[in-house]
């Protein structure tokens, strides 16, 4: 039975993170996911704040497809377009997380399903063979996901997505979000990629509303905008909305999304998936202190989304709409 110091169960920008900040150290670790390419598919809309590349350059610099200043918020029932600074990338992640695991190919796994764990020994289940494997490690963690295996435990609150990328018929130089009633709790955006864009809603499952119906109502309403008929990509997914899964028990960690970092009302969750993979691999023998890092860096931040998702739930169809987003909407406080 092969012997590690640390398992990662997710090789992506969390679990890549971690990586990359493990074999800094000279740790022995082992990086294993279902997926059959690093990749693929992406569930993210791609864009990153500025902040992301002072950790991140290095891989960051390649994948970036467009840098964006300012954010465009259209809010049905309000004549005035809100315009706020949002500096940041949108970027090809696909390429992002490619170049972090072609430095870490030596310790990376594809289509090696986490299963469970034993103490210290961890099942897996090879998807090429059918057959179950067994390594040894002293810790183990999750960067898993919003469905994360490793934590055990579903999310109480998330968010569904769906998103498409178009060829842009012009140029657009800014991040588009819009907030719609239909597109309950939560808003449709238009992420330009240089020639393309990704264009996509999210809504609160718990309005009962079908999220194709919802996304096809969106499509034709940014149709002006779009190729319609020329679609590049498909993707969609479940975005945690709720407060984290801080702490460590059983000798596991959790990053990124497993860790249920994504912030509640806007979804965005890259950089804290990359700044959690790098905290972890510093605080492998102090749990408590990646537990407080945490904290500190993100539980204000995260736990007032939480509150506007719950506000956004007990509100949603009795409030005006524009006092609902300046009241809950991250970016654009100060406008109320």
């Amino acid at each position: 039975m092969e012997r590690y110091e640390v398992l990662i169960v997710g090789a992506s920008v969390g679990g890549l993170s971690t990586g990359l900040h493990l074999l800094k150290r000279g740790v022995k670790f082992l990086i294993v996911d279902s997926k059959k390419k690093v990749g693929e598919p992406i569930q993210c809309a791609e864009f990153i704040p500025k902040a992301t590349l002072l950790n991140f350059s290095q891989h960051l610099k390649k994948s970036i497809r467009q840098e964006v200043k300012l954010m465009r918020h259209f809010i049905e029932g309000y004549a005035k377009e809100l315009t706020c600074p949002s500096e940041g990338f949108v970027i090809d992640r696909k390429e992002f997380e490619r170049s972090m695991a072609k430095e870490l190919r030596e310790s990376l796994r594809l289509s090696k399903k986490y299963l469970y764990s034993e103490g210290e020994v961890h099942y897996l289940l090879d998807l090429k063979t059918k057959r179950v494997e067994r390594v040894r490690a002293n810790l183990l963690i999750g960067a898993d996901g919003p469905r994360s295996r490793v934590r055990g435990e579903p999310l109480s609150y998330y968010m569904v997505s769906a998103q498409m990328t178009f060829p842009l018929k012009e140029k657009v130089k800014e991040l588009l979000v819009f907030f719609r009633k239909y597109i309950v709790g939560g808003y449709g955006w238009v992420f330009p990629k240089g020639e393309v864009a990704n264009v996509g809603v999210g809504i609160d499952p718990s309005f009962g509303e079908n999220l194709q119906r919802v996304f096809r109502r969106f499509l034709l309403e940014v149709e002006p905008l779009i190729e319609r008929g020329k679609v590049l990509s498909r993707t969609g997914g479940i975005i945690p909305s709720q407060k984290p899964f801080f702490g460590f028990k059983n000798n596991r960690f959790l990053v990124g999304d497993a860790c249920a970092l994504a912030h509640p009302i806007t979804g965005g969750g890259i950089y804290q998936s990359l700044l959690s993979g790098k905290w972890v691999a510093e605080n492998l023998e102090n749990p408590k202190e990646y537990k407080e890092v945490l904290y500190e860096n993100f539980y204000d931040y995260i736990d007032e989304g939480f509150k506007g998702r719950l506000y956004l739930r007990q509100n949603w169809k009795g409030e005006e709409l524009v006092k609902l987003v300046l009241r809950t909407w991250r970016p654009l406080r100060g406008f109320g």
